[in-house]
């Protein structure tokens, strides 16, 4: 039996796939799932799709394992140039066989991986020493520090090893293996310490509020209340009230005139007036300026007392504005006015 399938024809991988998987007599009956995939397995092999086989060997042995399985399995992943791994599943195989008691298995397993473990390729990891908490892993899985400095088979191909510890940059390095007793180093430097970043500025805390708030700017006065409590519009009317007044008083001093004024011309009684003298005109205006000044004088005099009523009765808080209307009338025989506030 050709101990490489790679040299068989189709119909030695049949015969050879026969003899490992075949059971003894005494063993239970296959799995029928691992039977169906071995047997397809065995025909992708027989065509030469390695690739496509591998896998399903290895379904096949993961649900029923057996050493006739493991040894196909092995062979396959040889023919496709994972070396190392048919390399231990190999090992493994006769191992499971001298479990099975198939001595024959136990012969070819160990035959077929003394073959190749001249041609197995290594890699050995050296570790430069001093970086607290260093891990090291190669294509994705943990490297234990056993194993550093040992020259460790494994497939042909590009592998990538890298290295981290807390508080240091990640290193990184990628190697290639080559198909057949390639021989490789590589060493893990001393990794470099990350800088620390900068601490952000103290926070000073705000300082706790008083119990009482600090005073603010002073405050300006209302308009409504005037200075000493007086209402705004007690000043108003009072001031309206005795400006009243005092035009009253003009009014009652042109009267006056006018009524000396006829009086020279005309006598106490009026009677003799000169015949280029003007009576009706003074007269008239007699007439008028004693009505403005009654007129005008009580509506000063109604102001000022107002005015007074406020500021005595006034209060602290602030009254709304006054309004001051004054109105003069004119009548054909008197003459005086009104007047209005609005409170």
């Amino acid at each position: 039996m050709c101990p490489k399938l790679r040299a068989c024809s189709p119909i030695g991988i049949l015969l050879m796939a026969i003899a490992l998987w075949w059971p003894p007599l005494t063993a239970q009956a296959a799995d029928p799932r691992a039977e169906s995939l071995f047997r397809e397995a065995l025909e992708l092999m027989t065509a030469g799709h390695f690739t496509d086989a591998c896998p399903k060997l290895r379904a096949s042995h993961e649900i029923e394992p057996k050493s006739g399985a493991l040894i196909m399995l092995a062979n396959c992943h040889e023919q496709v140039g994972k070396t190392a791994t048919a390399w231990a599943e190999y090992l493994e195989a006769a191992s499971l066989a001298r479990t099975e008691g198939r001595p024959k298995n136990v012969d070819k397993a160990a035959g077929l991986a003394k073959a190749i473990d001249a041609k197995l390729s290594r890699l050995r990891i050296a570790v430069t020493p001093g970086t607290p908490g260093l891990t090291v892993t190669l294509d994705g899985g943990n490297v234990p520090s056993g194993t550093f400095d040992t020259p460790v088979a494994i497939d042909p191909g590009l592998h990538l090893v890298s290295a981290s510890a807390p508080g240091h940059i990640d290193w990184y390095a990628e190697m290639t293996l080559g198909p057949e007793a390639d021989s490789q180093t590589v060493t893990v430097p001393l990794l470099v310490a990350k800088e620390p970043s900068p601490e952000p500025p103290p926070v000073t805390p705000s300082p706790k509020p008083t119990s009482e708030p600090a005073p603010g700017p002073p405050r300006a006065p209302d308009a409504a209340p005037a200075a000493g409590g007086v209402p705004t519009w007690a000043l108003i009317v009072g001031g309206a009230g005795i400006g009243m007044a005092a035009v009253a008083v003009v009014f009652a001093v042109d009267q006056s005139a006018a009524a000396s004024e006829l009086d020279d011309r005309c006598g106490d009684e009026r009677l003799t007036c000169p015949q280029d003298y003007d009576f009706e005109s003074d007269r008239a205006r007699e007439e008028r300026d004693f009505g403005l000044f009654v007129g005008l004088g009580l509506a000063g005099a109604v102001g000022i007392g107002a005015a007074l009523i406020g500021i005595v009765t006034a209060s602290s808080e602030p009254e709304p504005p006054a309004a001051l209307a004054v109105t003069p009338w004119l009548g054909s025989e008197v003459v005086g006015g009104s007047l209005r506030v609005a409170f």
